[in-house]
């Protein structure tokens, strides 16, 4: 028991002359939280002595006050004890006494599964025990982010409804103060108004006039790149605070490239209702957009409502967006007839609506109008130094493919790789190549192909190099498709690959190589084709079961026929070649002798005359049978 209290005043007793010292209450260590520290440090209560006694001498005043600062320092360092959980109280606190809620114990779930790659050992140490009480939930991620407070993201706050430039020439007044010595106060205060205007910037600029490389001015950058809608430049002060319940996760959404979850929806609405009216019509068309491509129809729709409320609904940004939403919700009317009105009134939404339908009509293998190519130029002209050039490029190739100009299509994918590399050039060579394979003329496809073959088809997508490929084994030009099919094939495509290499083969006259490649292969195809190389190899008996195995019993039953097979199997009777098996063994079988008949019974039996109609009877019904054949054969042949 160690007794820690300040020493109470003497109590006087009734009488008036005796002094009674009242004992402290004794304290067991670990000792209470700071509530019950606060009141051990409390002035004695209303009717008590407010003097305390004087020590008798100096020497007792420096030890009396050495004392006060040993507990002091005692109760600090079990206060910190305390936080950490090294220490817990022995006895509850009284129920006038209020524990704070950082100090109240609390259980903190350890992991009960390791993901990924954590290592099955969980550290902790006394002051992560503390911080866990102190952010809740547990134990935070070691790189999670701290939620920014709200102040410094207010934007409503950095202006009022006065007319802008008196706002501005008021801050202007006290950018310098005496020795021209730029103020950092005003700095800030600017560089927010801008912002509060939507003035990207210059709200930057205006921080060239007294840079300071902290938080603030991190912010302020952060925040003109999103009015100019710029990309956020690095380090990103709002990365990773979607999901925090302040204003700070509407910018870290606006901040970001695409919408990263979870996001706190609350959070983002309440700050989107508190900004000014003309900074919703500025950045609600954006936000809108990125919702919908997001799938967030619900928060689109949000949005957009608080948008429109603040704006001009025929605004050519709001119609934009409106139409993404349209196309999140499948409503392709809608989000065709959107995109339409944008294009046509020229605004700075239109490239992008451009490049957008040009994409959609790609997807769904449509047909362009004929005078969007033209557009395209012109809008690739006027921005070609823009952020945006890049993807007018691209959409040119995209649009004259789908319009069917091959070389026009080739000769913007040279502008693309002078204008903007050679990763550039291959995005958009996949969809021009796709679209050659599956639309373009043969002697196109062959012209452009064939440069592909020389190339081993290095850097197509598998899909698109075996769909090249098959159109050239269709065409005759197996070896150039076995140089594209060398290469390994991933298991989606590793069947597909074998079967065009065993068609490729049987072009090349290489049965034995078709049926190596069709071992352990199953299917009418694959059936198909090893019947095919079992009839280059001779193998007739074999390849008609396999014709069989195939479902074409035309193709079993001629097999069987050259094989000189004495009977069919059940069912092959009726097909073409079935009767043409039946007709050959009966021609085969040498005419049997009989006697002659005569139907009027004037002509003796052995008449040499009768004899004569007997054959000439015989080789009518032969010959009907060879012209039977014949037909029979030939349409056969007609069929292949």
């Amino acid at each position: 028991m160690i007794d820690i209290a300040d020493a109470r005043p003497e109590e006087v007793a009734p009488g008036g002359t005796d002094v009674v010292e009242a004992p402290a209450d004794p304290l067991t260590l670990p000792v209470l939280p700071d509530s019950s520290l606060a009141m051990l440090k409390a002035p004695a209560p209303a009717g008590a002595d407010d003097t305390p006694p004087r020590p008798a001498s100096g020497t007792a005043s420096t030890v009396s006050v050495g004392l006060n600062r040993s507990e002091e320092r005692l109760l600090e360092q079990i206060d910190r004890a305390m936080d950490q959980g090294l220490l817990e109280p022995r006895r509850r606190l009284k129920a006038d006494d209020s524990t704070p809620a950082d100090h109240a114990a609390k259980d903190v779930e350890l992991p009960t599964e390791i993901q990924g790659n954590q290592v099955g050992v969980s550290v902790r140490n006394a002051l992560d025990e503390g911080l866990a009480r102190v952010r809740g939930n547990g134990m935070p991620a070691a790189d999670a982010p701290t939620c920014l407070s709200g102040k410094l993201v207010a934007v409503q706050d950095w202006g009022t409804e006065r007319p802008f430039s008196a706002q501005v020439s008021d801050l202007r007044a006290l950018l310098y103060g005496e020795f021209d010595r730029v103020n950092p106060e005003a700095v800030l205060g600017l560089a927010r108004l801008y912002l509060y205007f939507g003035f990207g910037a210059e709200a930057a600029g205006v921080l060239d006039l007294g840079r300071q490389n902290d938080l603030e001015t991190r912010i302020i950058e952060a925040l003109s790149d999103i009015m100019d809608g710029e990309d956020t430049r690095e380090p990103n002060p709002f990365a990773g605070q979607q999901d925090c319940d302040g204003d700070v996760a509407l910018w870290s959404v606006l901040a970001a490239g695409t919408l990263a979850r979870p996001f706190d929806a609350d959070a983002i609405l309440l700050a989107f209702a508190r900004l000014p009216a003309h900074l919703k019509s500025h950045l609600g068309p954006g936000l809108v957009r990125r919702f919908s491509d997001a799938g967030e129809t619900d928060m689109a729709s949000a949005i957009l409502i608080a948008t429109t409320r603040s704006g001009d609904a025929t605004d050519p940004a709001l119609i934009f967006a409106e139409a993404s939403l349209d196309r999140a919700r499948g409503n392709v009317e809608g989000w065709s007839g959107g995109m339409s009105e944008v294009i046509g009134s020229g605004s700075a939404q239109a490239p992008q609506a451009v490049i957008e339908l040009i994409e959609a009509t790609w997807e769904s293998r449509g047909a362009i109008p004929p005078d969007m190519p033209v557009l395209l130029d012109a809008y690739a002209l006027e921005y070609r130094d823009a952020a945006i050039g890049p993807d007018l490029r691209r959409a040119q190739v995209l649009a004259l493919s789908l319009a069917g100009d091959v070389a026009g299509a080739q000769d913007r994918l040279a502008q693309v790789l002078a204008a903007d590399g050679p990763e550039a050039q291959d995005a958009a060579l996949l969809p021009f190549l796709t679209l050659l394979v599956e639309r373009g003329s043969d002697l196109d496809f062959l012209r452009f192909g064939l440069q592909q073959v020389a190339t081993g088809g290095r850097g197509l997508p598998e899909e698109l190099a075996t769909a090249l490929a098959d159109r050239l084994v269709g065409l005759g030009f197996a070896e150039p498709a076995m140089a594209l099919l060398k290469a390994p094939a991933s298991e989606a495509f590793a069947r597909e690959r074998r079967v065009l290499r065993a068609r490729a083969a049987l072009a090349l006259d290489l049965p034995n190589r078709a049926l190596v490649e069709l071992l352990g292969l199953t299917g009418p195809d694959a059936d198909r084709l090893r019947a095919e190389a079992m009839v280059r190899t001779g193998d007739l008996g074999q390849a008609a079961q396999a014709f069989l195995g195939a479902g074409a019993p035309e193709d079993a039953a001629r097999g069987l026929w050259l094989s000189g097979a004495e009977t069919l199997e059940p069912g092959l009777e009726t097909t073409r070649y079935g009767q043409v098996a039946d007709i050959a063994a009966r021609l085969a079988v040498p005419p049997v002798a009989t006697a002659a008949v005569d139907p009027d019974g004037d002509i003796p039996p052995s008449a040499p005359l009768r004899e004569a109609r007997d054959l000439i009877a015989r080789s009518s019904e032969t010959r009907g049978e060879i012209l039977q054949l014949l037909a029979l054969v030939d349409g056969a042949n007609q069929q292949e």
